[in-house]
């Protein structure tokens, strides 16, 4: 003889017990998972933020070291690498040829709340000594979240006894610091270096 049981009667639900274990447990996996992706997150912002931020100072420090060992003396009143008196150390000037054309331009850089910016002024004539009457242009953001400011040092000769090759040696040197914030709680960069000038002649 067969006996038939109650489908429904062998069913057994959720105690209370099973229930207040479930949900706690349940709970602290998603508050883990959270949290999870959010240092996830957060460490792949911190690391992109970074890069950007190191990328930044690579091209900067290549560029201006670039203009700096080409520059050359373009005017007579003023040396290849000058700082205006009221610049509170914050503003240096390049008289460089940044085109190949023979023909200097006027590099500014100069600091503005945290970022460093960087525009040209290009010569109205083209034979030395050159005027740069034109406005400047070409303005751009080259580093930003800096944090310090007096970031261009003293500028110095290269040789202090300019007699080297029986003229005026223009050749100097500027100390430039910069600190860069990269975020909460992490340590700046730091941009420690000398910019150098190579020429100790004037444009021809």
């Amino acid at each position: 003889m067969l006996i038939r049981t109650n489908p429904i009667r062998n069913q057994k639900g959720i105690t209370l017990i099973e229930l207040l274990i479930v949900v706690p447990l349940v709970a602290i996996i998603i508050m883990i998972s959270y949290n999870l992706f959010f240092l996830s997150t957060k460490s792949f912002n911190y690391v992109k933020d970074t890069f950007n931020s190191s990328e930044d100072i690579r091209v900067f420090i290549n560029n201006i070291q670039k203009e700096a060992s080409q520059a050359k003396k373009a005017v007579e009143d003023n040396t290849v690498l000058f700082k205006p008196a009221n610049s509170n150390n914050n503003v240096l000037y390049i008289y460089t040829d940044i085109d190949n054309d023979d023909i200097p331009e006027l590099v500014r850089y100069r600091l503005e709340g945290n970022e460093m910016k960087r525009d040209i002024k290009k010569a109205a004539n083209s034979k030395y000594p050159f005027k740069f009457t034109n406005p400047f242009t070409s303005e751009k953001v080259v580093l930003s979240n800096i944090t310090n400011d007096g970031i261009f040092g003293e500028i110095s000769y290269i040789n202090t006894s300019q007699q080297s090759f029986g003229d005026r040696d223009n050749r100097r040197k500027v100390k430039v610091n910069i600190e860069i914030y990269t975020g909460k709680n992490s340590t700046p960069i730091i941009i420690d270096m000398y910019l150098v000038t190579k020429s100790r002649t004037e444009f021809e």
